[in-house]
């Protein structure tokens, strides 16, 4: 795994424009290439920033029909304040929400919107900048990036829609609820293909 990372992560300088940031676990973050330098200072010499995943996956959520929230909260300040002195520079949090005829519930949303707040500021606490106003949490919008997927077809849908299609709602979801001050968003792939992901982005 690690001669993979290796590869990736030293290849030529040509795609060094293309790639902003690179989001490592936590085996990654402290993993080396052949010549002795971190992982994160490889990165790092190519212009690029350091992510690190922090959360612990998710659990299921009491009270609700298969419904998850996040772990990782306990202990996470120190985590945190630990991954930044070895090297990163940024933090990613996953919650996952069940979309369905009946989901998310209201309690599967407030859990999860809850959790992501208060994940958002333990990070900016490590960071030790005074941010203000996300929610009920004060969070500081300059200093978010938003990771979504794309607004695409759920497993059970036979419909099929065009590229077009799934940029339009993707766009309007996100022009209705994402305040202006988020400094910008980086899309998952969603199980999508490379190549679909890569469609369905520059149609954005």
């Amino acid at each position: 795994r690690r001669f993979y990372r290796q590869l990736l992560l030293t290849a030529d300088n040509r795609v060094n424009p293309c790639i902003g940031g690179v989001i490592l676990f936590h085996e990654t973050l402290y993993q080396k290439a052949d010549d002795g330098r971190p992982f994160p200072q490889v990165i790092k010499s190519k212009g690029g920033v350091v992510g690190i995943k922090v959360d612990k996956g998710v659990v299921p959520l009491a009270g609700t029909n298969g419904e998850t929230t996040t772990q990782g909260l306990d202990g996470l300040s120190e985590r945190c304040a630990q991954y930044k002195k070895d090297g990163a520079d940024f933090a990613k949090w996953r919650c996952v929400l069940k979309i369905g005829e009946h989901t998310p519930s209201a309690l599967a949303i407030m859990e999860n919107a809850n959790v992501l707040a208060r994940y958002a500021s333990i990070c900016q606490q490590v960071l030790a900048a005074v941010y203000k106003a996300l929610s009920d949490h004060h969070i500081y919008l300059e200093g978010t990036l938003l990771k979504p997927n794309m607004v695409t077809p759920g497993h059970a849908c036979t419909q099929k829609f065009s590229h077009e299609e799934i940029a339009m709602a993707t766009v309007t979801a996100l022009r209705r609820t994402v305040p202006p001050a988020v400094t910008g968003i980086t899309f998952l792939s969603g199980g999508q293909s490379e190549e679909e992901a890569s469609i369905n982005l520059n149609a954005i």
